[in-house]
């Protein structure tokens, strides 16, 4: 649809038509181009192809006069020519003008081609290959022309899936590098480059395989031995490995912060196997919610904690599942980093601190993990207190504790209670700031 729709204003705007009327018009809409400016530019457009138009054909109507005036004077040589060599002259004259329009023709397509090679390559170099290896763009843009030309060979040879497998990969691949060159080419841009270069980073070793394959499959229509294509590929998959271990093209492996303690994993997992579907409930810092897809029901630690901070006695918090799972980091991680007091325990130290506020995971961050951590802790704490006979550890290791909580569904329990960290001189507080 895509090739219907372009082809014919490519060919015109190959051939030296620019861009002009309607479609310039368009184009500067979807580029964001002022109204004002573009009926300014159309009208100084119009106006200066009209003048250009006028100047071409005065220059035309003086040139056949100066043309009528040579013929007249020579008209004894003009009549001693022979109806064949007339139409020789004029064979010759026909076909040099189509020989300049085609070399100006190809001249605009080697100009635009250069431009476009540059385009992509920068952006190649910009956001998927590093200086050290800016190199490799020029290899992964050759490779997505090799790709196709040897599709169109495989076709040639009756290897018609194959080839048309490397052609549609080819122009899949070479789309998203337009795609991603979509802004420097001047084009609209349909997709963000830290998106759109997502994709063509998983894709980008695609050509290069394909093509040695390509390669491969050429060999072993020449040599007709029965291993031949095998030990072709298997020497060239060790060749491209020996290639990039000489380049250092080595990636180091990322160390991250660990996001979920093993106890929380094992002790999810057997609540998965344990309990029905949907009959539990965790309470967790966010990082259990997708393990337990269609399994249970999850809440978060925050929202339990806001609920009960400005504690009265009619603050309400409730979990409507008849099992209730606490998941509490006696040593809670290093969350998006290390901070002073890394690797200490839960403790009374932490849970004295202002409960941490604030958008999206923030509040489980470095510090505010420990301080949300260390809460949670002594809420359990009290809440077994006054309900002994409901509330066992369920699992328990160096680092990591889940407490189970079992209610009656007919009577719900009140998880907000005041368990000595929270603020419960609420109306104490208001009355201070309406009085500041």
């Amino acid at each position: 649809a895509i090739v219907i729709a372009v082809l014919p204003m490519g060919i015109a705007f190959v051939t030296g038509t620019e861009l002009q009327g309607s479609l310039q018009w368009g184009m500067e809409v979807i580029n964001g181009s002022d109204d004002e400016d573009t009926d300014t530019e159309l009208s100084d457009g119009t106006e200066a192809e009209e003048t250009e138009n006028a100047d071409t054909d005065s220059a035309e109507q003086a040139a056949r006069n100066i043309s009528g005036t040579e013929q007249t004077a020579g008209g004894s040589e003009a009549d001693g020519l022979s109806d064949a060599e007339a139409d020789n002259a004029a064979s010759e004259s026909l076909v040099q003008k189509i020989t300049k329009r085609t070399s100006a023709a190809a001249g605009r397509v080697a100009d635009i081609a250069v431009y476009i090679y540059d385009t992509v390559r920068g952006e190649l170099c910009e956001f998927m290959f590093t200086d050290e290896y800016s190199w490799l763009s020029d290899w992964f843009i050759c490779s997505v022309g090799v790709l196709f030309v040897l599709g169109i060979i495989m076709l040639l040879i009756k290897e018609r899936i194959y080839g048309a497998a490397m052609i549609s990969m080819s122009v899949s691949v070479a789309g998203l590098m337009l795609l991603l060159s979509s802004s420097g080419l001047g084009l609209p841009e349909l997709m963000l480059e830290l998106r759109s270069v997502i994709y063509l980073t998983y894709a980008s070793p695609i050509p290069v395989v394909l093509a040695a394959d390509g390669l491969c499959v050429i060999v072993s229509r020449i040599i007709r031995l029965p291993v031949s294509r095998q030990v072709l590929s298997f020497g060239l998959s060790g060749a491209m490995t020996a290639g990039i271990v000489y380049c250092g093209a080595i990636r180091e492996p990322i160390v991250t912060a660990p996001l979920e303690t093993n106890g929380a994993i094992v002790c999810l997992t057997n609540i998965i196997n344990d309990e029905e579907d949907y009959k539990w409930t965790i309470v967790s810092a966010n990082d259990e919610r997708q393990m337990l897809y269609r399994h249970g029901w999850y809440y978060e630690i925050s929202t339990m904690l806001y609920e009960m901070e400005y504690w009265t006695e009619y603050s309400v918090s409730r979990i409507t599942t008849e099992k209730v799972y606490i998941f509490i980091e006696k040593v809670p991680l290093d969350y998006d980093g290390e901070y002073e007091g890394s690797g200490q325990s839960v403790s009374e130290e932490g849970a004295s601190n202002p409960l941490p506020y604030g958008s999206g995971l923030t509040v489980y961050y470095t510090q505010n993990r420990w301080i949300m951590m260390s809460r949670l802790y002594y809420w359990a704490e009290a809440f077994e207190e006054i309900y002994p006979n409901d509330v066992q550890v369920y699992y328990e290791d160096d680092e990591f504790i889940c407490y189970c909580i079992t209610q009656n569904m007919y009577s719900l329990y009140n998880f907000a209670i005041d368990y000595g960290y929270n603020t419960t001189n609420w109306y104490e507080l208001e009355y201070e700031s309406q009085q500041e």
